[in-house]
Parts: C-alpha cells; structure tokens; sequence
C-alpha cells in the first residue's frame, strides 16, 4: 500500500548532541545543517513508495426474517482483527530514516523499521459491529390486535401504521499516549466501574476512570488550600498507580521552586553533556516510545434511525402520505466519548459521542 519515506529530515537536538556531542550549528544555514543530505540545496526529501501493507481475519453471521406476519428484520454481526501499516500514505506512517534516533534503537532495514514503528490496529475498522433493519406493521385498527372494531374514519387516524428503522452497535479503539517514558506499571482498564469527578477546570463534572492514564499526584483527590473546593481528580482510588510517568513528574504536594527541576515539572528534560565540557539542556527522545501504536478498546456505541409511517386513502386515485421520520439518534442518547490525548485514562459526561436527534415531519398528497 502507498507510504511516503522521507530520508532527509533532521533529528532532534538530543540525538544530535548525543551522536556528535557537538552543539547545534549556527549561521546562514543551521535550520538545516543536520540533515543527512547537501544542507544548501535540499530540503525534505520523499520517496513515493508501495511499502506498506495491511492484513485482516474477519467473520460474519446474519440472521434474517423475511416480510411475514406484518414485520422483518436482518441482523448482522461482523468481527474484525484489520492491522496496517500506512495506506493513506499522504497523512500517516511516513517511514522515517534511522539517523532520526539513537544509534541501535531501530533497525537499518526499511521493512523491519517499518514494521517496528507503525504496524498496529487499523482504528477506522471495529472489531465488533452489528448491524440491523427492520419494519413492523404496528396492530392497531380495524380488524388488528387493538381497535379491531374501528369506523373507517377511526382507523383512518390510527390504523395502517408501520415502524422501520436501522441501526448499528460498534466497538471503538483508543491510541494509548506516547511521551510518558519512565515509572512504567501494567495498563489497567476499569471501564465505567470507577466513578470520578473531574474538577481540574474549577467546575466538577461527573465521569469514569476508564484506565489508568497519568495524572499528576497533586492532582489526585485534590483540594484548593485557599478555597478548600476540589481541584483536582476527586474518586481516584487509593490503589491507583499510573501506567507511566514523565522523566520529571509533579510531586504530590506540588513542589518546591528550590527544587532545581520545578521548572521542567511535567516534562521529559535533560542535560546532555557535549565535548566542549558545556551542558546543554534538551528533551529525551530518539527512542521507540513502547506506547506507540498501542491501542485499548473503549466503550462501545450505538446509534439507530427509524420512522413511523402510514398511508391514507382518501379516494381511489388520492392518497396522502404521512412520515414521522427520526432522521439520527431516534433516541437522543449522548454517548459516551473516548478519552483525550492528554492520556490522564479520564472521560466525562460534559460532551457527547452521538450528534443530537433530529426529527423531520412530512405528508404527501398524491392524486
């Protein structure tokens, strides 16, 4: 499948520092001097490539009632394991070259550094979906289950009337966060079994620690000195360990601006030392994050559409046609949205998963 490969960008300050102990250049050219390739004349270099791949194991089942005895349905259940690697080569998985990292951390081997760095769940695929329609005369009128009995104007207004709709329930992944890079413990998922508020902005809302993302310890079951209000994660139980932590994380009582490190709180800061016996303050990288292309399954969600309709004969050539139709979420349920890439595992019932119901009201005279 098609992938870019680009193979003259530069690496970060800390490879740079760590491969040639050398500080950045300066002068005309230094925004490129560490590219691989003639700083003066190229910048980004990319080759257009049929590199990448992609592979599926799936099964499907369906159940189906054919119109009789005033109603019908199908269902369909489809699971799928998709993995990929590129394929929408103009927006991801661009392969990069190894001087990018540090040296040994990926292999020299386009397809096996491919491989490494980008084969994982294709997102845009569930692994679960089940799929359905159906349509059902409902038994009410003349000669139905309920007002079997009804004059002609009678059953004009309540008999004849059918419901159809179709719907889907799908599972959804979440990436896992990459840049936590240290303090590593096992991924758990709790699902919605851990209630939290969330009371970080100064307004509480209500929502589930769906997994142990990192939050700062002085944020957990926090409260304001000054106001004594919550401000911080209020539920998060006393067991909690975070999956990972940055290289320099927030102290549980917030720190100490006497602490050398207050300023880089938060992040993944170093001090590399160069050949010139100077140090040279950057941030941690060249390495394959272990939580890259690392995805959870979320909660699922669901979604149905259905209309209610009839038509009357009001003569032998005229004929009015009456629709209720529910064109989305016939029944308004918010959903639940997965969680953010702040990666704190913290979701909350301020916004919604599903767009709100809209419902479209028709009649039509044919004569």
């Amino acid at each position: 499948m098609s992938q870019y490969y680009s193979y003259n960008d530069a690496p970060s300050a800390y490879v740079w520092y760590k491969t040639t102990g050398q500080p950045l250049p300066t002068g005309t050219f230094s925004n490129v001097a560490t590219r691989p390739y003639d700083q003066t004349l190229y910048g980004t270099v990319q080759t257009y490539q049929k590199s990448g791949w992609s592979n599926d194991s799936s099964l499907q089942l369906e159940l189906e009632h054919r119109y009789s005895k005033g109603y019908a349905f199908q269902v369909f259940y489809v699971m799928s394991n998709a993995m990929r690697v590129a394929g929408d080569g103009w927006r991801d998985d661009t392969l990069t070259a190894p001087n990018l990292y540090l040296p040994g951390q990926v292999p020299t081997d386009n397809a096996a550094r491919d491989r490494l760095l980008y084969y994982r769940r294709d997102t845009a695929i569930p692994k679960h979906r089940l799929n359905w329609n159906f349509i059902v005369d409902l038994p009410v009128g003349k000669g139905k289950l309920l007002g079997h009995n009804s004059g002609r104007l009678v059953d004009g207004l309540i008999g004849g009337w059918q419901i159809a709709g179709f719907g889907q329930l799908f599972s959804r992944y979440f990436q896992l966060p990459t840049g936590n890079i240290t303090n590593y413990s096992p991924i758990k998922y709790n699902g919605k079994n851990v209630p939290i508020q969330d009371c970080r902005s100064g307004v509480c809302y209500g929502g589930w620690l769906l997994w142990n993302g990192y939050i700062p310890a002085n944020r957990i079951n926090s409260m304001d000195p000054r106001t004594g209000k919550p401000n911080g994660v209020m539920g998060v139980p006393n067991d909690y360990v975070p999956f990972a932590t940055p290289l320099l994380p927030t102290p549980k009582d917030g720190g100490n601006s006497s602490d050398p490190n207050f300023p880089f709180y938060e992040t993944n800061t170093v001090f590399v030392p160069l050949q010139n016996g100077t140090l040279q303050r950057t941030t941690l990288s060249g390495f394959v994050d272990p939580m890259q292309n690392q995805f959870l399954l979320g909660p699922m969600q669901w979604n149905m559409s259905a209309s209610a309709f009839k038509t009357v004969k009001i003569t032998e050539h005229t004929l009015l046609r009456i629709n209720v139709d529910f064109l989305n979420n016939v029944f308004n349920m918010p959903g639940t949205a997965l969680p953010g890439t702040v990666g704190d595992g913290v979701i909350t019932s301020k916004n919604s998963a599903n767009s709100p119901r809209v419902l479209q009201l028709t009649m039509r005279l044919t004569f």
